[in-house]
């Protein structure tokens, strides 16, 4: 009754509303109103230098804590998003900084660590399999340039939902396939979900593991949806999905299984399971709902010393005994039944032997869960799929991190501090978009990022503004952009003259001309110090200026593009000599006039002279 009642509310938005609409050139984003009224489902930016639509954002919890310099990464996606989709970095404004349009649907936008450095990941590939996807990872350097292609190997494909990095130069992926597994005499006919290891460099398999292997699909909280689903080869039955594999740092593994509603820790040598938290395999004890998790997203492994306010609270673990704490998004739902309880974030602590035993005699006793911290959502949202949990590491050791939480089918990101308190709440759609879901993120993270992009420098002439519309897609370092200019030639080489700095302002600068410009300019991307980061291609102005004077620099520029002092500005040779030659002929021409005028006013006196001594003649 709730889905159908969503439903219909679902339908009545999508006639009454615009799917998507530019917030325009004057966009404010403090003015709700507008947001929410003016804009459709999926307000978005355009702009002058660039054909780029970013999604517009709005801050509707907002505080100092906000503004940390970090970035804010997202694939969106949706009805409403359409042919706006791509992959999209933000600053701590919420303004672009990056975007890259693609043919497909990308997910999971994130910074990894390969070769030491810093790199872009991302899944690019056919979406519409039903609920995973067949594709490739990408890695991108600080350049935005590509450095590597990682494709599943033995003919499967890439999935969507995880990508993994190891210190190793190692890339964990997920894969689902079709499958055929006998049970009881019959064939199932299911989604099989299997997570490879790959080198990078090589390309070669390092490890392969297979779902069916260790668990029976009667674990599975998701039944087949239709009589047939499961039984023919055309119906597979997707039973377990997996949406997350992380290695940790005894090269076990940590595996999220959304339909079975439990995460397992597998051995990394064997592939046997070592444990199984939540969901019908449970080995755990608790005394808090702390198994109560269900459809989950994105599990992590932590130390309890990233945290150094649950030390004490902790306590110290008991010998053979290993604490870690496990962050994870809890959809709590999904798209075939509503519990009616809102979405959270997850922060579980859980104990279990330190030297573990792979032949199933365990003390349970031995294995412990508790809840640490939740994040709820004041709007009590709910993500009936996708969704994520970032820790963002603090920049003092002895301060707790914050907490990311991206909202997945709702679209919408949230942070708060370890305690649990909402401290910033960002949209990047509309209350109509939240209801209907017409605009996602697969998640939502923040990392430090510095991009200095090898594409050039985007400079658009406004005839109407004399200004020029600047943008560089991706640069992060730009303080300030410098005019240039020449009256002789378009090429690097030319003797270019600045007229001034404007300093940079979001994604895209205005920079105004003004008087004192001849032929050609160019704009210059400075840096906080006044480094050169890159210079735009020359764009010739449709007028010529000769000789014209910066009132504002007080600076004389001649049609060559030399300049020379007035009032105390630097002279240049050049300018010093034609200043010097115009001078004197100015001179010589005055001198001229004025004897020109004394031989006439002299002939003048004679002429009447001659009159008034003989008037006949």
């Amino acid at each position: 009754m709730h889905r159908a009642a969503l439903l219909l509310v679902q339908l009545l938005l999508l006639a009454c509303h615009t799917l998507a609409d530019d917030v325009g050139f004057d966009y404010d984003p403090t003015d709700l109103n507008a947001w929410e009224h003016d804009y459709g489902h999926y307000p978005y930016r355009t702009f002058e230098s660039s054909d780029l639509t970013p999604p517009a954002v709005a801050r509707k919890v907002d505080s100092p804590e906000c503004h940390d310099g970090l970035m804010t990464f997202l694939t969106p996606r949706g009805t409403a998003v359409n042919e706006s989709r791509g992959m999209v970095i933000l600053d701590d404004e919420g303004e672009p900084v990056w975007m890259q349009k693609t043919d497909g649907q990308p997910y999971n936008l994130d910074v990894q660590t390969y070769r030491g450095a810093p790199h872009l990941t991302y899944w690019l590939g056919d979406d519409t399999i039903g609920g995973h996807g067949e594709g490739d990872y990408y890695l991108l350097n600080s350049s935005y340039d590509l450095v590597a292609k990682i494709s599943a190997l033995n003919d499967l494909r890439a999935d969507l939902h995880s990508l993994s990095l190891t210190s190793d130069d190692t890339a964990i992926i997920s894969i689902y396939q079709p499958y055929e597994k006998e049970k009881g005499g019959q064939l199932q006919y299911i989604w099989d979900c299997l997570f490879q290891e790959i080198d990078i460099a090589t390309n070669s398999l390092i490890f392969e593991w297979r779902a069916s292997d260790y668990h029976d699909t009667s674990e599975s909280y998701h039944e087949p949806r239709y009589e047939s689903e499961g039984s023919t080869n055309h119906t597979h039955w997707d039973w377990y999905h997996l949406n997350s594999v992380e290695k940790d740092d005894l090269g076990n593994y940590l595996v999220s299984a959304r339909y079975t509603h439990s995460i397992t820790y597998i051995d990394g040598n064997t592939g046997e399971i070592i444990w199984t938290l939540g969901g019908k395999r449970n080995m755990f004890t608790s005394n808090d709902h702390a198994l109560d998790f269900s459809s989950q997203h994105l599990a992590r492994f932590h130390s309890v010393d990233d945290f150094p306010s649950l030390v004490t609270l902790l306590g110290a673990s008991k010998a053979g005994i290993t604490t870690k704490l496990i962050s994870l998004f809890d959809n709590r739902n999904d798209d075939t039944w509503d519990s009616g309880l809102g979405s959270r974030g997850l922060l579980l602590a859980v104990s279990y032997p330190t030297d573990y035993r792979l032949d199933g005699q365990v003390n349970k006793n031995d294995y412990k869960a508790r809840i640490v911290r939740e994040y709820l959502h004041p709007n009590d949202l709910i993500a009936d799929s996708q969704g994520s949990f970032q820790v963002v590491p603090a920049t003092s050791s002895d301060q707790d991190p914050s907490i990311v939480v991206g909202w997945g089918a709702r679209s919408v990101w949230s942070t708060y501090s370890s305690s649990g308190k909402l401290i910033c709440d960002d949209h990047f759609g509309t209350e109509a978009a939240i209801l209907n879901g017409s605009v996602q993120s697969y998640h939502v993270m923040r990392y430090p990022w510095i991009g200095l992009p090898s594409e050039p420098i985007s400079a658009v002439y406004n005839s109407e503004r004399n200004s020029l519309f600047v943008s560089w897609n991706g640069a992060t370092e730009v303080d300030s952009y410098a005019l240039q200019h020449n009256d002789e030639s378009a090429t690097e080489y030319a003797d270019w003259v600045y007229t001034g700095t404007t300093q940079k302002e979001g994604f895209e600068t205005e920079v105004t001309i003004g008087e004192c410009v001849t032929r050609f300019v160019r704009v210059v991307a400075l840096d906080a110090g006044d480094n050169v980061l890159g210079v735009s291609e020359a764009i010739r102005l449709p007028f010529t200026s000769g000789f014209h004077c910066d009132e504002i620099n007080n600076m004389y520029i001649t049609s060559d593009g030399n300049t020379f002092s007035a009032g105390g500005v630097t002279m240049t040779p050049i300018g010093l000599i034609m200043a010097a030659m115009s001078l004197t002929m100015f001179m010589i021409i005055l001198f001229e006039s004025w004897r020109a005028y004394k031989v006439w006013q002299k002939r003048r006196e004679h002429t009447y002279y001659r009159l008034e001594v003989d008037p006949y003649l």
